[in-house]
């Protein structure tokens, strides 16, 4: 295949022809995707606020006090967290804070996400061969599969979770646009600002500028004024999250460097990449997590060397799953840090579902490579079509767990929103472990609660039950 056969879609002129159903086709995917994701919100009727979500209502607690632009910009604990924050206000301000309707906004904004990456995939094949078009009708159920059910435990976390990687996909999307030399200043504009909105949403959002320098770097084979800039600007950002909200700092668990904590850090490795496909349920099926883990990370690896021995011109060309290759790894290790830690009951090491969708990076990057990578051949055919198939057995065991799981979660939930209304005092140990509320959250639970009723919040509008006297 020569250089001119291999455009990315942006030249129209010999853009490849979609057959006439594609269209239609991968409209079907996406609205399917969409309307699963809102029954499941429907059919898990969780609506009240849950773990980290209790903290959110007791910032909502102090606006009068505080004012909303010291609201914005102080940090929640040891996180900086403006435009997370900045959601849960709006959510106050616009819906009562109708927790279930936060969770239905969290599933088009999935169902946008979506959208977005698979227009961009679109524009990036250099042909519309019939491997291809699974690679387009699959992209919809990578992003909005029902593995990410750990996001909907946490209303806020439905919106605030797809957003970041939308983030990314647009701060990457734009920087590919200035790299290939099209109005590179307002187009490094965009991506610096998706960049920054990243940032302050959750801290995996301090990799996307890196994630932009380290394949600008690799692709050009040299520094520019455009890299050096970006790389300051990253840098300024680490610092300035530090500082301000310490989410990065925690020397009291400093990360463990034994072997043996090395061993658990390169598990988590595996496993946090293959929970982006598959969360599962029981101990038994983590074999299943690592494999899906280490297949990617190897599609990801044989990529990566792939592009980058391309020509100069093929290669500048496929700045988009290098970039998200950088991200995907970059990200991985911030979790790794942030959860290898070494505490009193030993060594934490837990990979969460919870952490899935910013990890989609590593599916993703996997799929550009198959569509953009046109002159696969042999081993590394065979490659790409194992990892296809793990990605869609993943999507489709998450899919069908959720589905088989889904009743008892919505009695388990309808248990412990029973629990809530008729907290009377400051929870037991029986009500804490239901809700599941960390030694941080369980001082908050029942002055978030006695405040959604006294402010008749959707959540409280149907509930019978009062404020004790002695509590108001």
């Amino acid at each position: 295949m020569t250089d001119q056969q291999t455009h990315t879609g942006d030249d129209k002129a010999a853009a490849p022809t979609a057959p006439r159903w594609l269209r239609p086709a991968l409209g079907v995917a996406l609205l399917l995707n969409v309307a699963v994701l809102l029954f499941v919100q429907h059919y898990w009727h969780g609506d009240f606020p849950f773990q980290d979500e209790w903290g959110f209502v007791a910032r909502l607690q102090q606006l009068p006090q505080l004012g909303v632009l010291h609201f914005l910009f102080d940090r929640y604990h040891t996180y900086y967290l403006p435009v997370l924050l900045s959601f849960w206000y709006l959510s106050y301000t616009l819906t009562h804070l109708d927790i279930e309707a936060l969770r239905y906004t969290g599933a088009l904004v999935s169902g946008g996400v979506a959208l977005l990456l698979v227009g961009m995939l679109y524009r990036k094949a250099p042909r519309l061969d019939k491997p291809v078009w699974l690679l387009l009708l699959f992209a919809p159920f990578v992003v909005c599969s029902l593995n990410h059910y750990m996001v909907y435990y946490q209303s806020i976390e439905s919106v605030v979770q797809p957003f970041l990687f939308g983030m990314v996909l647009t701060a990457f999307w734009a920087a590919d646009h200035a790299l290939q030399g099209r109005r590179a200043l307002p187009w490094s504009a965009l991506a610096v600002g998706a960049a920054l909105i990243g940032v302050g949403i959750y801290a995996p959002g301090l990799s996307i500028l890196p994630a932009i320098v380290g394949a600008q770097i690799l692709i050009q084979r040299r520094l520019s004024l455009s890299s050096v800039l970006l790389a300051l600007l990253g840098v300024l950002c680490i610092g300035f999250y530090v500082h301000a909200g310490h989410g990065l700092d925690h020397p009291q668990q400093g990360p463990g460097f034994a072997p043996g904590d090395l061993v658990q850090a390169v598990k988590m490795w595996f496993g946090l990449s293959g929970n982006a496909l598959f969360s599962p349920h029981a101990g038994r099926l983590e074999i299943i997590t690592y494999f899906l883990g280490a297949v990617l990370l190897a599609a990801q690896a044989v990529g990566l060397v792939t592009a980058l021995r391309q020509p100069p011109e093929r290669r500048k060309a496929l700045f988009l799953p290098v970039a998200l290759t950088l991200y995907n790894n970059l990200v991985i290790l911030e979790i790794v840090t942030a959860r290898l830690h070494v505490v009193e009951s030993g060594l934490e090491s837990s990979f969460t579902p919870r952490y899935s969708i910013l990890a989609l990076a590593g599916p993703v990057s996997v799929m550009f490579y198959l569509v953009m990578l046109g002159d696969l051949r042999g081993r590394l055919r065979r490659l790409g079509s194992a990892a296809f198939l793990a990605m869609a057995l993943g999507t489709l065991a998450a899919d069908a767990m959720i589905a088989i799981l889904l009743p008892h979660y919505a009695a388990v939930l309808a248990t412990v929103r029973a629990e809530l209304l008729s907290l009377q005092g400051p929870p037991d140990a029986f009500q804490t472990s239901q809700m599941t509320l960390t030694p941080t959250m369980k001082p908050l639970v029942y002055p978030g609660r006695l405040y959604l009723q006294q402010e008749h919040l959707a959540l409280y509008r149907n509930s019978e039950s009062a404020p004790p006297a002695d509590h108001k």
